[in-house]
């Protein structure tokens, strides 16, 4: 440590006094941050469950003196009760204070949890593939850059140490290396993140070299998917029965783009889905139209044969897994591929275990992403071009990630109607504000943009306090279900 960590920890102290239990550098690993850069240092302060009220004014206050700190925090608590699959971080990453109640609480075994590593490589391949396949904006570009930097870090601290370290250790070698490791990437992988800096200058002048590293990175995330595969064989896709669901409106595009698709690609082309609003139905005039390719492997060929196809249509927006990616996704994500997809091209369909015990971790997961954002920008205090934007996307968030699966865990039923879900929550007006909300996602949004160029910020942190609460609430409800299905 030097001066300036030693003066936060001092200052620290002196704005929480007994109420300060710990502090710790890591990442937000839950979800990628929106901070200017990935040289910001990043602190999780961990406080007393007392202090919740007056935490986000103090951390304000400490924000102004060390601006350039990303701070957030957790109270002791919710440390307790923090996503298994992104626990790791707190047991490898340096606390720079730690009480004796920090060593109270009891951190899960991170050996056999597979989610740790299927999460991560979950998180790094979206980021590589999501910005190696969109058109570069200005916007676009500096903001993958940041997000890029994440990923990166992550594919290191989480699957190259982490993995290698804590679960090949366990492995006999020979069983583990039967796949070649890409040495060089790895290489690159490190020197990059040492010198980052540097790299991020090189990722900014040109849009080739951040392509270049975004294709490079989702080749690791590639390579490690499958080495987990090929250690820990599952079987979530499964040959699909009945027929593909060829009645939808957009058919005639969907058609347009598989015919594209297999020329580029051919039968490297296993299945085509679509996914969200318009998978359920629900999609609003100038919605992006999402959907999922999955291929045998991914690769830089399939890469720029995705890219290609995606920019000849407007609003389409396409992410790419390999059979391996869906075989080892986390399960705590499936619900979303459960209830959220439609498949409309392929033989190949998407089986997910009904899980009790996953459903919880994924409402929990993103119970702990929706604090972590909007605890963020309400220490910071600066609502910059993206506030409103990721407002809207906590917004949704709460709708879909939240809501949604709590109605399903409790009645069995899957809402696939915004009025279904408002009747649902009828009686909680907090809920129904949010859900309310993404009714009119984009004039929201838009309205809030046009308050903040005049100075006004009380509307839209209003709405973060406002998520804050309602993650208190579903926080509230999902303990009693917890209790009534006896899920430990």
């Amino acid at each position: 440590m030097n001066a300036r960590s030693d003066y936060f920890i001092q200052s620290a102290l002196e704005v929480f006094g007994e109420n300060l239990l710990g502090i710790v550098e890591t990442d937000s690993y839950l979800r990628q941050p929106d901070y200017s850069s990935r040289c910001v240092r990043h602190f999780y302060v961990i406080v007393a469950d007392n202090f919740v009220t007056g935490c986000i004014t103090s951390l304000r206050y400490l924000q102004a003196e060390f601006f350039e700190f990303t701070l957030n925090y957790l109270t002791i608590s919710e440390l307790s009760y923090y996503p298994p699959h992104c626990m790791w971080q707190f047991t490898k990453n340096p606390w720079l204070l730690r009480s004796e109640k920090i060593g109270d609480v009891v951190l899960p075994d991170i050996k056999g949890n597979l989610d740790v590593y299927r999460q991560a490589v979950f998180s790094v391949a979206h980021i590589a593939r999501l910005y190696y396949l969109r058109n570069l904006t200005l916007k676009t570009h500096v903001w993958g850059v940041r997000q890029l930097g994440w990923a990166m870090r992550y594919a290191e601290l989480g699957l190259y140490r982490l993995l290698e370290s804590t679960e090949l250790s366990y492995i006999n070698k020979d069983s583990a290396y039967v796949l070649k490791a890409p040495i060089e990437d790895l290489n690159w992988l490190i020197t990059c993140n040492v010198s980052w800096q540097k790299f991020e200058e090189e990722l900014l002048s040109d849009i080739n070299v951040f392509r270049d590293a975004a294709a490079r990175l989702s080749g690791i995330a590639e390579y490690y998917s499958t080495l987990l595969q090929h250690l820990y064989p599952e079987t979530r896709i499964v040959p699909a029965r009945g027929k593909v669901d060829d009645s939808l409106s957009l058919q005639p595009l969907i058609d347009q783009v598989i015919i594209l698709l297999k020329q580029f690609i051919g039968d490297r082309l296993l299945a085509f889905y679509l996914h969200g609003s318009a998978a359920r139905g629900d999609m609003r005039s100038g919605s992006d139209i999402d959907s999922i390719a999955i291929v045998d492997e991914v690769d830089t060929v399939i890469l720029e044969a995705i890219r290609l196809t995606q920019s000849r249509f407007k609003d389409l927006s396409i992410s790419v897994y390999s059979a391996s990616n869906v075989h080892q996704y986390p399960g705590f994500r499936t619900y979303a591929l459960i209830n959220g997809t439609k498949r409309v091209y392929g033989n190949l369909a998407l089986e997910m275990k009904p899980s009790l015990k996953d459903d919880m971790y994924g409402v929990i997961n993103n119970l702990f992403t929706i604090r972590q954002i909007a605890r963020s920008y309400l220490i910071s205090g600066t609502y910059g071009h993206r506030a409103h934007y990721m407002l809207g996307l906590m917004m949704k968030l709460t709708d879909h990630g939240c809501l949604r699966p709590l109605q399903i865990l409790k009645s069995g039923f899957y809402p696939t109607k915004k009025t279904q879900v408002l009747e649902y929550y009828r009686d909680n007006e907090i809920l129904t504000d949010i859900i309310k909300y993404t009714q009119n996602l984009k004039e929201c949004e838009n309205t809030l943009k046009q308050k903040l160029l005049i100075g006004s910020r009380t509307e839209l942190e209003n709405l973060f306090y406002l998520l804050l609460d309602a993650c208190e609430i579903v926080t509230e409800r999902l303990h009693m279900v917890q209790v009534e299905k006896s899920i430990s």
